[in-house]
């Protein structure tokens, strides 16, 4: 995706789209890597043609430069020297971009262009969606710089039936990893892969969990923050999901023990506290536009791991149906309460 982005910056110089005296840097070390590769096989007469098509092999466009190899991760401040910086991560959350976010988003002559896909919960998913702030490194930075997405013109993969013609030309495989995509993009493409070699084992991590590759097992998802904090505002009050009904249109943090869990076809999730469905005393719902935040956070199936334990939900209360709910839209809202919940929330 770097090479496609580059080449893509370099012709428009050539065909006169962009000024000459543009200067471009590469970040990240894989980038740079990679970067270098591009360049040894398209001046090998012998291998481009292999690799790249006639046009590429022809016009060579990384031939004659035009860009500089820059590592940022210690030093920020060399960004100034450049007009375009081109390096990874995507997600925003290593690497160059994430020392490169964490200087200049609050820089209103900063433009970040994300060129891939993101989780919805790591900081360019976040940017990407319209976050007026986000978080990094632990510390709230305001976001004003201009940010503008064309993933779906520089996507760095293969499609599914690519992917799975790929795989098929491996019968003896054991295990397939799947990374980027949301939880039901993975598992369309899990079962894909099943329906063609029934003996893979397919792994799906969740964001930012790890994998160790001598065991191929997952280390384990992060888990839900623990205990319910003090009210962070004078609007809200700690109270059991019992006593949700009397601060209807207020804030606040509301625990209680979910007691059964529904998750619809589309992706909607419903946890009913108190008692099950349909005797439940209030409910937390998770949209079917926010699952995937939750879903590659906590892995698929992570609201069945909730019942009978005691959470704390953060949020705005409201009416449905005479039973009151709060609409968790980030996992940030939703912790687990070791223990006593009274003890644990005794604020009002």
């Amino acid at each position: 995706r770097t090479q496609r982005v580059l080449i893509t910056i370099l012709d428009g110089i050539r065909r006169g789209e962009l000024p000459e005296a543009l200067k471009i840097a590469i970040g990240g070390s894989s980038s740079q890597n990679y970067t270098l590769a591009y360049k040894a096989l398209m001046a090998d007469e012998l291998l481009c043609s292999k690799y790249f098509s006639t046009t590429t092999c022809v016009s060579r466009p990384l031939a004659q430069g035009g860009f500089t190899f820059e590592r940022f991760n210690r030093n920020p401040e060399l960004a100034k020297n450049y007009h375009v910086i081109i390096t990874p991560s995507g997600t925003g959350a290593s690497s160059d971009a994430e020392v490169l976010l964490r200087r200049y988003l609050s820089d209103p002559n900063t433009v970040v262009l994300k060129v891939g896909w993101a989780p919805p919960d790591s900081p360019m998913g976040q940017l990407a969606a319209g976050a007026n702030k986000i978080t990094m490194a632990g510390k709230e930075i305001q976001v004003r710089a201009s940010i503008k997405s064309y993933h779906s013109l520089f996507s760095g993969h293969a499609d599914q039936l690519m992917l799975v013609n790929f795989i098929q030309a491996f019968p003896k495989l054991k295990y397939v990893v799947i990374t980027h995509g949301s939880e039901r993009a993975r598992n369309i493409l899990q079962e894909r892969i099943q329906e063609v070699n029934k003996n893979v084992t397919v792994i799906k991590p969740g964001y930012r969990q790890k994998l160790k590759l001598k065991t191929m097992s997952l280390e384990a998802l992060p888990a839900l923050t623990t205990g319910c904090p003090s009210p962070s505002s004078l609007d809200e009050v700690c109270i059991s999901a019992s006593e949700a009904r009397q601060y209807v249109g207020r804030r606040a943090w509301v625990h209680g023990v979910v007691k059964s869990v529904r998750r619809l076809d589309y992706g909607r999730v419903f946890l009913n506290l108190g008692q099950p469905y349909p005797d439940h005393i209030f409910t937390v719902m998770v949209t079917e536009e926010d699952i995937d935040k939750f879903d590659d956070l906590l892995g698929y199936g992570w609201e069945n791991t909730l019942i009978n334990k005691t959470i704390c939900i953060n949020g705005t209360i409201r009416l449905y149906n005479n039973i009151p709910e709060i609409i968790a839209t980030n996992p940030e809202q939703l912790k687990v309460i070791p223990g006593d919940a009274s003890k644990a929330c005794p604020c009002k």
